[in-house]
């Protein structure tokens, strides 16, 4: 129940955030886009885990079945993980643009 919880505030919360980011005059335009699309992006993959998936992060388990999902989209639990490791692969090169974007001279 507490992981439930804990996934709900963070898919509640990231509009604030983003919100935040795009207000702030500290930083630049490219830089706050980069940071509202990583955003976006590790909440697609909240909303993807809690809704589609089992809220559970048992990754063996999750390969053989789903047991009780809020959407039940006609897949199998197999493509659903590897939907969820794309999603997750997603955010390492925007981490790395990132980096690259706030060290350059």
């Amino acid at each position: 129940l507490e992981k439930n919880n804990s996934q709900i505030l963070s898919i509640t919360t990231a509009p604030l955030c983003a919100y935040i980011v795009l207000r702030s005059r500290t930083i630049t335009r490219v830089y706050a886009r980069l940071l509202v699309l990583l955003l976006a992006g590790s909440t697609g993959v909240d909303v993807f885990t809690q809704w589609v998936l089992d809220p559970v992060f048992l990754l063996p388990i999750m390969c053989i079945f789903r047991n009780s999902p809020l959407l039940n989209i006609p897949v199998s639990a197999g493509v659903c993980v590897g939907l969820l490791q794309s999603m997750i692969a997603l955010g390492g090169p925007l981490y790395f643009s990132l980096f690259i974007y706030r060290h350059q001279v």
